[in-house]
């Protein structure tokens, strides 16, 4: 697979140097007996870079820490860097042991982090890493904790939200609505809503939130309804039986001609199998990208990966190609923020101005047989006009 992937990722950030015209020393006649020349030191070559991968390998997340760092591996053989290593290290899916697992790697002259997985661990690792003056690559989906050295990669649904209602709004979608649990997540997708309608230039018309952790839905919908005249698009963050519980109230409520949104909760997950849910639309990576990474996943491991696996695989080649070629330090922000950014088997990705990953994303429709593209991922950050 890494060939035509690797030369993809490769071309995307491309460094062009100038060449400077340069004379010749100018030689004068010493007027004394020159010195005899100081002895010649020669610098010792640099050794590898070494990259730590900081992932839950014990505790409650050990399956999709051990998944994730498989992917990783893969991204090593597919990318061929012999002068780079792997650090990976167990953080046991805690705040205490990302930090302890941070200090450890950075005794051992980490030169970048690539993880942890969960939002509660990255500001020890933060601010252990940059004590050693240390950038850190985060998984973590929480946008509040990027900044300084520390970056954030997760999928945040933030990008999904403007990517769907920007489609809307081109297919005459102009009034929306938020039905959502009330959560972190539910009240964070709301704030995305609310920036993309503006600007967009369309209108947020209802926000009703729910409990995450009741059993009847009936009441936010049935409110809902009572606006459905100005509403023409109905945002739904939500995932699992929760999802499947709450799809079918909006018909029974007469609002089956508006149009359904979620985000990237439903990437790879089977959301068609509810009726009401056929049609709705999210943005997420386009599945054809990582198509042939799956099939290495599954060839070497005997199984299809986690979704956040692309998290690792991606990371991991990023560093590797950095690395390649370096001339002084390849994992400054300033090489780690290229706004050109890179491509990996999400697509295009780049780290914003906040820190936090920027995605070309697609626009997926449910059907009953999975998603399908309906408006295609942008190959370049020009073409997506940020």
């Amino acid at each position: 697979m890494s060939v035509r992937k690797l030369a993809v990722f490769g071309l995307v950030l491309l460094f062009v140097g100038c060449a400077q015209e340069r004379t010749g020393p100018v030689y004068q006649e010493p007027e004394t007996v020159p010195a005899l020349p100081e002895e010649v030191v020669e610098a010792a070559p640099a050794g590898p870079v070494k990259i730590a991968l900081l992932l839950p390998l014990s505790g409650s997340a050990e399956t999709v820490g051990r998944d994730m760092l498989e992917a990783a591996q893969i991204a090593l053989f597919d990318v061929g860097q012999t002068d780079m290593v792997l650090l990976p290290r167990d953080t046991g899916g805690t705040a205490q042991g990302a930090a302890a697992a941070a200090r450890a790697v950075l005794e051992e002259g980490a030169d970048l982090i690539i993880g942890p997985l969960f939002s509660e661990s990255v500001r020890p690792v933060g601010q252990a890493a940059a004590a050693e003056g240390v950038n850190v690559i985060a998984f973590t989906t929480d946008a509040s904790v990027a900044g300084g050295n520390v970056l954030v990669m997760g999928f945040v649904p933030a990008d999904q939200v403007d990517r769907v209602v920007g489609y809307g709004v081109s297919r005459g979608l102009n009034g929306y609505a938020l039905l959502a649990p009330g959560s972190p997540y539910g009240q964070t997708v709301g704030d995305a809503l609310r920036e993309a309608t503006a600007r967009h230039g369309a209108e947020l018309v209802a926000a009703e939130l729910y409990q995450s952790g009741g059993r009847e839905f009936s009441a936010p919908v049935e409110r809902l309804a009572q606006q459905a005249d100005a509403i023409d698009a109905i945002m739904l963050p939500d995932a699992g039986l929760r999802l499947r519980t709450i799809a079918p109230l909006l018909p029974y409520y007469n609002m089956d001609t508006e149009q359904v949104m979620g985000t990237g909760l439903w990437d790879g997950q089977n959301v068609g199998i509810e009726p009401a849910l056929i049609g709705a639309w999210f943005a997420a990576p386009d599945p054809d990208l990582r198509a042939e990474f799956v099939a290495d996943y599954r060839a070497n491991f005997g199984q299809a990966p986690p979704r956040l696996a692309t998290l690792a695989y991606d990371a991991v080649s990023l560093a590797a190609f950095l690395a390649q070629g370096r001339d002084g330090e390849p994992y400054t922000l300033a090489n780690l923020t290229d706004p050109s950014g890179f491509i990996g088997a999400d697509g295009i990705f780049r780290f914003g101005p906040e820190g936090v990953a920027e995605r070309g994303l697609a626009v997926l429709e449910v059907t009953a047989d999975g998603a399908r593209v309906i408006d295609p991922a942008p190959v370049s950050f020009a073409v997506a006009g940020f």
